[in-house]
């Protein structure tokens, strides 16, 4: 029996429960851990097996499933140096920026008029360590390399993603600190930025540049970027920059009182020229059973949408945005890791648009997949923070 250690890094507070919703304490689920192992060995072993249907294939041989049985590995979680906070008006996560990216566990209390802490959390700055115990199934030929493909997923899940409730928008950040086989350190954090973009740059390459098509699920691909984008002091200063940012962007202003100055909401600035002020028009125009030919183009960043309406793809009302927000520790300071990995965000399905459960309009013709959009955002923080900013496209070698 081989054993493979991973010492994890809380970085910034993460929203992360049980079975029970009305707990007051969060918690830190072996399952939860499983689950994220399994998502980035989806996301890094396609271009490897080319479809995803011999990535289900596999993947039942390494997880296990009802048909193959166990699979060969067990995993035990370290939760020691975890603590839980439950502190609803905790200063830091409620920063305007960092409130905007946590929208579902802090929410407008419109009694208070405020913004306010609705789940327990782990505090940042804690640590796990996840314990892997392989076992050899017999005629597995390929034992030894779903042991590398352990690892490579455990990299890319500690350089780019995290956990829990609104991981993607850069809670629950997770940094992989050291990685353990056979009692032997093969593996540990970059600790200059330098190092980190060669980390990464390795990963895309490897696991991204043979897959030229667009993923059918969140994979790296050719298509994949990543950005280098603020650094700071503290992991939700950062955060808080990054959210900032994506209310300019995205936002239309707000202006209450008819006083033709738009305001973003949170920020002490004007909105001077609205990045999608067709979206706000499609919003205010649609009509009942109307046949509509375009979609707002905010919808990339993810489903369900800011709008007063519902917006269905065949039976599913969600899609997860294709934009990962990482907060990553680089020496005694911290820097926010973009990650862009477009896949097919909605299919031939029927479109529907539902104001609660009245049919509003229905879709008509093809829809542009505008993973630009997002690109456009990365590149806008580019241009606000160019000292400490790269991006790397990575079909582009010379840019890894």
């Amino acid at each position: 029996m081989q054993t493979l250690e991973a010492v994890m890094q809380i970085v910034t507070p993460m929203f992360s429960r049980g079975a029970d919703d009305k707990a007051t304490t969060a918690e830190l689920r072996s399952q939860s851990v499983k689950g994220m192992i399994r998502f980035w060995y989806r996301a890094t072993v396609l271009a490897k097996y080319g479809t995803w249907q011999k990535v289900q294939e596999v993947e039942r041989i390494v997880f296990g499933s009802s048909d193959t049985g166990q699979g060969i590995f067990q995993l035990t979680v370290d939760d020691s140096n975890v603590k839980s906070a439950f502190e609803r008006n905790d200063s830091e996560i409620l920063k305007a920026g960092c409130a905007y990216l946590g929208y579902g566990p802090v929410t407008y209390e419109k009694e208070i008029k405020k913004n306010q802490i609705t789940r327990p959390y782990l505090k940042a700055d804690g640590s796990f360590t996840v314990k892997l115990f392989f076992r050899f199934r017999p005629g597995d030929e390929q034992h030894e390399e779903h042991i590398q493909d352990i690892q490579t997923a455990l990299k890319a899940w500690g350089l780019l993603g995290g956990m829990g409730a609104r991981s993607r928008r850069g809670f629950g950040s997770v940094c992989l600190d050291k990685l353990i086989y056979e009692k032997k350190v093969i593996w540990e954090k970059p600790k200059k930025i330098e190092e980190l973009r060669k980390e990464i740059g390795t990963l895309l390459q490897t696991c991204g540049a043979a897959l030229s098509q667009l993923p059918a699920y969140s994979a790296l691909s050719c298509k994949s970027k990543v950005a280098l984008v603020v650094k700071g002091k503290q992991a939700l200063d950062v955060l808080h920059e990054v959210g900032s940012e994506m209310i300019r962007y995205r936002s239309f202003g707000i202006d209450p009182q008819n006083t033709g100055i738009r305001r973003l909401p949170g920020l002490k600035e004007e909105q001077r020229n609205p990045s999608f002020t067709r979206d706000h028009t499609w919003m205010c125009n649609v009509k009942d059973n109307e046949i509509i030919t375009e979609l707002p183009e905010r919808l990339i960043f993810g489903l369900p949408s800011g709008y007063k309406y519902n917006i269905w793809i065949g039976q599913q009302s969600r899609r997860s945005s294709p934009l990962f927000i990482h907060i990553q520790p680089i020496g005694n300071e911290y820097i926010a890791v973009l990650t862009m990995l477009p896949a097919v965000f909605w299919n031939d399905s029927e479109i529907l648009v539902e104001q609660g459960r009245r049919k509003v309009a229905a879709l008509s013709g093809a829809t542009v997949q505008n993973f630009e959009v997002i690109e456009t955002f990365m590149n806008r923080l580019i241009k606000r923070f160019p000292n400490e900013s790269t991006i790397m496209p990575q079909s582009r070698k010379e840019n890894v």
